[in-house]
């Protein structure tokens, strides 16, 4: 996989007047190095496949990022912060992370960070992340690259919600490319780039095939989860299988 060094946070360096650096530090590659998705997608799985020159694999954060990420939002991370999300991690039983509840700023890209990396730390169980308005989500690339690490990790989250978040159809196709390599079933986001939304449902539909978490049955929990997750493109209730089980009947 691509192995991207952080960009923020970062503890400071300091290096004397007499002995400057030799080398400049690293820098993690922009958007402009990434690669576009292909618009062609496998016959047989419906899965989003690279092109020939591209990498197979979507940006991944290494573990030397990911330690000097957390050592600096050691340092940010308030304790009002700290204990609204251990309530949610430790007292709550949903399984539905609602980011206005997490936070105090949509708009911090450094708070949506910390909480995403709690999120993906978490031995929780997580199936629904609603992440919706969530605009500091964009404005930090670090921020963007700990969502794809946390659906990496949290291997249970199959309804991804991104609505009111302005993503640019680079950033969305990098997306798309993760999503095929996680459980993500149901996915909602804002985009005007009709093809880029079809290739990412065809995503989503191989997707469901892996698991059944979406689907109606004699689990009330399980139900109510179903039930809860709002916002995506197409909700599991409008699944045939589904309207069978409520009993929906097309002709009436």
């Amino acid at each position: 996989p691509q192995v991207l060094s952080p960009s923020a946070p970062q503890p400071p360096t300091r290096h004397s007047a007499a002995q400057p650096p030799t080398q400049p530090s690293p820098k993690t590659p922009g958007p402009s190095a990434l690669q576009p998705l292909n618009r062609q997608t496998s016959g047989q799985r419906g899965v989003i496949e690279p092109e020939a020159k591209e990498p197979k694999e979507s940006p991944v954060l290494s573990p030397q990022a990911l330690e000097n990420i957390r050592k600096g939002m050691s340092f940010f991370a308030p304790p009002g912060l700290v204990k609204q999300v251990d309530r949610f991690l430790v007292e709550s039983c949903s399984k539905i992370a609602e980011i206005s509840e997490l936070v105090w700023d949509l708009d911090s890209s450094a708070e949506i960070c910390y909480v995403l990396d709690r999120l993906g730390r978490s031995k929780k169980e997580i199936q629904v992340l609603n992440l919706e308005g969530a605009t500091g989500l964009m404005k930090d690339r670090t921020t963007w690259l700990m969502l794809q690490h946390l659906l990496r990790t949290q291997k249970k989250v199959w309804c991804l919600v991104l609505n009111r978040i302005q993503i640019s159809p680079k950033d969305l196709a990098e997306l798309g490319r993760t999503l095929s390599r996680t459980s993500v079933s149901h996915f909602g986001c804002h985009t005007n780039d009709g093809s880029l939304r079809q290739e990412i449902e065809t995503v989503c539909a191989a997707n469901s095939q892996k698991h059944s978490l979406w689907r109606l049955s004699d689990d009330s929990p399980q139900n109510q989860i179903i039930l809860g997750a709002k916002g995506c493109w197409r909700h599991p209730t409008q699944h045939p299988d589904n309207q069978d089980w409520l009993g929906y009947d097309p002709m009436s």
